[in-house]
């Protein structure tokens, strides 16, 4: 709102001032019963309204046949809780059938520009100018287009008209979806030993993948879900539920339950809560993302207090995950390519293999929706963040959030011991050669309570004998 009166004060005002047409047309501000005042200037048969893009108020104050929107890369994208600045705005003109709306933005960064979304969404007609009107202006202009990056980026935003791609790190795309694998989306392939999953809340979704681990730390997706449904309301919430208490076929033949699920408690906080509360179950983990940490896993915080205040030891507690930890590590995973012999057979995949089925391509454009890149902070020093390309970025956010998961099960300290009893529990079989397995606890305890244990010989306490009582 500030901005509307300060762009009113130094520009409009002026332009009534020295224009004798508009002169004539809007009464001085001076005037006892002008209409003129600093966010309003009526004339003839109409009325100039001005409102800041961070007022929804404003936006959706009044019904309006001509509407300007000016640098709209610089509005917020959520005003006060009810949506987007541009479309609050685009509905007060619903009212009319001939109806204008012109926006104007000097465009920021790919991906991210709201003047390049709606560029993008119309008919992207240009007009045309001969080129000895402009060729001096441009010949003086181009001959800027050199030195730092920061250089560059002002010159294609504010001369060019262009957004700025940052030179970000993300995987190609593309080069995943013609990488993509045979294998049965549901099934687990036989490298996958541990099976975690994740959900991602949204207001009208949750959206959950199943990811399995292996030595190396070798994944593949099994699949993911979107269920569909009212985040506020309960049916949804059922369906998840539903999930968390199925099986998955392993290759060979066994049934799989999940070991760990994470939930993401970002969007929709309550309602996750009070989901974790209800199901009761071990293996489900309440997590919240953080851009940075010094462990993937942070350090969890109880939630739930006494009438007194106080934390309950026995009450539900969420999980800081440093998502930039997971997302460096998996684009890492990504650009991994196989080792392939001579016939055109892969023969080995190397630790970290990221494995994709036949999923769709939107899937895997998700994935890599987000590109590392380092920015100047006010005090001018680098600091790398992570930034979206694109809107969609769900199933980068329950990859990220699976990999906790299997980190909170024991993957990160897994040895051949474990991967091992994992194997004989699923029922594979072993070469006679091979040592015998490590004797281990019921499997049936050790998944329910989400993780694996395996036991090894008891080691004798310490004793320390001492003389100062003596």
């Amino acid at each position: 709102m500030d901005m509307a009166k300060r762009n009113s004060k130094q520009r409009i005002d002026p332009l009534i001032e020295e224009s004798a047409a508009l002169s004539e047309l809007i009464s001085p501000a001076r005037s006892r019963d002008s209409g003129n005042t600093i966010l309003a200037k009526e004339f003839r048969g109409s009325v100039l309204v001005m409102t800041g893009a961070n007022s929804a108020v404003g936006l959706r104050s009044m019904p309006v046949r001509y509407l300007f929107l000016d640098e709209v890369d610089g509005y917020p994208l959520d005003v006060e809780g009810e949506g987007d600045a541009i479309s609050l705005a685009e509905a007060r003109t619903r009212t009319f059938a001939r109806r204008k709306i012109f926006i104007v933005s000097t465009p920021t960064i790919s991906g991210a520009s709201a003047i390049e979304r709606e560029y993008e969404a119309s008919d992207q007609r240009r007009y045309f100018v001969p080129w000895r009107d402009i060729a001096a202006a441009w010949e003086s202009s181009v001959n800027k287009e050199s030195g730092s990056a920061a250089a560059i980026k002002t010159f294609k935003n504010t001369e060019l008209g262009e957004t700025w791609v940052e030179e970000g790190e993300a995987p190609d795309w593309q080069r995943l979806v013609e990488r993509r694998e045979d294998y049965r989306v549901g099934t687990v392939p036989p490298g996958g030993l541990l099976l975690v999953g994740a959900a991602d809340v949204q207001k009208d979704r949750i959206e959950a993948s199943i990811w399995a681990f292996g030595r190396g730390k070798e994944s593949w997706l099994v699949e993911h879900r979107v269920l569909m449904g009212d985040t506020a309301r309960d049916a949804v919430w059922k369906r998840l539920a539903e999930l968390l208490a199925e099986n998955w076929t392993h290759a060979s033949g066994a049934a799989m339950p999940l070991a760990r699920f994470a939930l993401d408690t970002g969007f929709a906080t309550q309602e996750a809560y009070a989901f974790v509360r209800a199901c009761r179950d071990p293996r489900v983990m309440a997590v919240k993302g953080v851009p940075r940490g010094a462990a993937l896993i942070g350090t969890p915080t109880a939630i739930d207090v006494s009438q007194g205040g106080k934390k309950l030891r026995r009450g539900i507690k969420v999980f800081t995950v440093a998502v930039g930890i997971a997302k460096l590590e998996f684009y890492n995973n990504l650009r991994k390519g196989a080792d392939v012999s001579e016939d055109g057979v892969t023969t080995v995949f190397p630790a970290g293999f990221v494995h994709l089925p036949k999923i769709d391509a939107e899937f895997i454009q998700q994935l890599c929706a987000e590109q590392l890149i380092t920015r100047r902070d006010r005090n001018g020093f680098p600091v790398r963040e992570w930034q979206k390309m694109r809107e969609r970025n769900e199933a980068l956010d329950c990859y990220v959030y699976a990999r906790a998961a299997a980190s909170a099960a024991g993957l990160d300290r897994f040895e051949e011991r474990h991967w091992r009893e994992l194997e004989r529990q699923l029922g594979m079989e072993r070469p006679p050669d091979e040592p015998p397995p490590i004797q281990a606890f019921d499997p049936d305890e050790a998944t329910q309570r989400g993780g694996l244990s395996v036991s090894a010989t008891p080691s004798r306490r310490r004793v320390i004998k001492s003389r100062w009582l003596s």
